[in-house]
């Protein structure tokens, strides 16, 4: 793979975690995204069941239908 891929790749991944962290309104370091080939990966720690259900659809809303979301839901978690 080229360095320009990995640097668009990256870039991409952080472009989708600002996004979730945003829709959950959570702190950037509790949440990771990766993307594979048309597959998005969701990992980390959400603040509720709904913040969870809206990371998907923030992501669905960017364009990707191929979405894994691997969250955990834990209520006491203090967020922004």
């Amino acid at each position: 793979m080229s360095s320009t891929y990995n640097t668009q790749l990256a870039a991409l991944e952080r472009h989708l975690t600002n996004l979730v962290c945003k829709t959950m309104e959570c702190d950037f370091e509790m949440v990771g995204v990766s993307v594979s080939g048309q597959l998005v990966r969701i990992q980390g720690v959400a603040p509720s069941y709904a913040a969870k259900a809206r990371a998907t659809a923030a992501v669905r809303e960017a364009g990707y239908t191929q979405i894994e979301n691997r969250l955990r839901v834990a209520p006491g978690i203090a967020i922004r």
